[in-house]
């Protein structure tokens, strides 16, 4: 199958998404070799799925959003049941905390912009999400959650949105600035950054002749990292436990790339030499 963006879960397993047209499931992998493979609940009949993240400020509240790469791919929320997650942090096993069927909630991600604040809602209606995702957001991509934010892409809009969980408004901005020309794929916050003033949101790129990485500050100004020159989309993007090393690869020319500061400091380090885009 195949295998697209996916993400952590807090409990160190790895959810990888099947990026199949309409077939695509979701699975839980086991790094540690602990277990074998598993299929999730959070596929239902199937997508073309490709991230995955949680909010779990509230550990007897998780939330779970996948994206689905579609041009009315819905973004989906998933809440489990509050026995299921009761019982995983009493006891410290998670194995059924998405496996365990008729147990948890679907919500589809409905964004209204009738009014100046924007807001959103979560309805239970798969076919209201599939409506908004085809005007607002179609074929979303990346996405990460850091505090009270849920921060996402759609390629095909190059726009990012970021949803205020708490306060249930949005905003949104263009990712087409400076050299990133390409469509936003992946999005990534270094873990651990959360409480750095020098957080930075990374995006990888599709779609231009040179992908790269690049970055945002939480004030909106943008940043090219790097531009690889062996052609197709930059993925992969992970970085060391000391944030010393950041990982990446192309696609089509399958290499991988280790990238490091020259003056050896960390990626969120006080200084960055970088290129900076016009602020938007």
């Amino acid at each position: 199958s195949r295998n697209c963006g996916g993400g952590r879960t807090y409990w160190n397993t790895w959810i990888s998404c099947e990026e199949n047209g309409s077939k695509g499931q979701i699975y839980e992998t086991y790094p540690d070799g602990s277990r074998k493979a598993r299929q999730t609940i959070l596929g239902t009949s199937g997508g073309n799925f490709e991230s995955m993240a949680y909010d779990n400020q509230n550990r007897l509240k998780p939330t779970f959003y996948i994206t689905n790469d579609n041009s009315s791919g819905e973004l989906r929320r998933y809440t489990p049941s509050p026995d299921i997650v009761k019982n995983a942090e009493a006891s410290g096993d998670y194995s059924r905390m998405l496996h365990t069927r008729d147990s948890g909630t679907f919500h589809y991600l409905e964004l209204d912009y009738s009014n100046n604040k924007k807001t959103f809602v979560w309805t239970t209606s798969k076919t209201l999400g599939r409506a908004s995702a085809k005007l607002h957001f179609p074929n979303s991509e990346g996405i990460d959650v850091r505090g009270d934010k849920l921060y996402f892409v759609s390629k095909i809009k190059k726009r990012l949105i970021i949803l205020n969980l708490r306060k249930m408004t949005f905003v949104q901005e263009s990712t087409n600035t400076g050299s990133f020309v390409g469509q936003p794929d992946q999005v990534k916050f270094m873990v651990g950054s959360e409480n750095n003033n020098h957080r930075v949101l990374y995006f990888t790129e599709e779609g231009s002749g040179h992908n790269g990485i690049h970055g945002r500050y939480p004030n909106g100004q943008k940043l090219q990292i790097l531009e690889a020159h062996h052609g197709g989309e930059t993925t992969g993007l992970a970085f060391s436990p000391n944030k010393k090393h950041m990982y990446f690869a192309v696609q089509t020319s399958g290499i991988l790339f280790d990238i490091w500061r020259e003056d050896g400091l960390p990626f969120d380090g006080a200084t960055l030499d970088i290129k900076y885009h016009s602020v938007h």
